[in-house]
């Protein structure tokens, strides 16, 4: 299912106006490890279009996200960085407004320093952490309480001025479900 969304971005622009996010969300809540991780795969597949960024910021679903992170294997933690990027580059100030609320850039904070080293894909999950703080740090609404989190952490410096893009890759999956959908006449 996660190929068909990666490879058909319009459908999984359309799985937001059929409010299967607001249904999807609120699982986290029971803290299995295995079905987090898999939540936290679908959810970035659909903060891949603005209606989803947009569908996420339009209820209470960033504290709900923290859990799924708390809980979720550290298999699942790099998908879970590169869906929080996605979250916080749309420019929601909703969003934003909602992880400060739950302390999400200190956790954020917390993963950067130790947890990300020992996964699978750790460069590219730090790297998309680290846009994620920038991005929160630029709203216009709450960068400022964002930025007084990362001011209080002495380490942050190192990574806020480094230029991280050079660890994320792209990685395409060709297959039969998963090819491009240009329709053909005749």
């Amino acid at each position: 299912m996660l190929q068909v969304f990666h490879a058909q971005k319009e459908l999984a622009a359309q799985v937001p106006n059929l409010g299967h996010i607001h249904k999807l969300v609120p699982c986290f809540k029971r803290k299995h490890p295995e079905m987090c991780a898999s939540l936290l795969s679908v959810c970035n597949e659909l903060a891949g279009n603005e209606q989803g960024v947009r569908c996420f910021a339009g209820f209470e679903s960033i504290a709900l996200i923290k859990i799924g992170l708390q809980s979720t294997s550290p298999s699942a933690l790099a998908a879970g960085m590169w869906f929080m990027d996605k979250l916080f580059e749309g420019n929601q100030s909703a969003l934003v407004a909602q992880a400060v609320k739950c302390g999400l850039p200190q956790q954020l904070l917390d993963m950067l320093k130790s947890q990300l080293d020992h996964i699978e894909g750790g460069s590219a999950a730090k790297a998309h952490v680290v846009a994620a703080l920038k991005a929160m740090a630029l709203d216009l609404s709450y960068g400022e309480q964002v930025n007084a989190v990362l001011d209080k952490c002495d380490w942050w410096a190192t990574y806020k001025e480094q230029k991280h893009d050079l660890f994320i890759t792209q990685s395409n999956v060709a297959g039969y479900l998963t090819g491009p959908t240009v329709a053909v006449a005749g």
